[in-house]
């Protein structure tokens, strides 16, 4: 048998609605199922959720903030 210990590391995978709460500020890249507000993809900071109705926050380099359904991500990384 071999015990191998690993950890997420930089791209920690974003998987429940709190790790959004929990990582706000920290950068990370957003991908969704189906589009919103025009895009499918989202990278910038995470600006901290509302837990009534699942809806989070995150920053893009234009300093838009774009409220986005927890619903809809497909996949979520924090990035460096």
């Amino acid at each position: 048998y071999r015990l191998e210990v690993s950890s997420p590391g930089i791209d920690r995978p974003l998987t429940r609605f709190q790790d959004f709460i929990d990582w706000a500020g920290h950068e990370a890249r957003v991908t969704l199922l189906k589009p919103f507000d025009g895009r499918k993809q989202f990278k910038g900071d995470l600006a901290g959720a509302e837990a009534k109705g699942e809806v989070f926050g995150i920053v893009d380099a234009n300093g838009t903030t774009h409220f986005v359904p927890f619903e809809l991500v497909a996949e979520a990384k924090l990035t460096m």
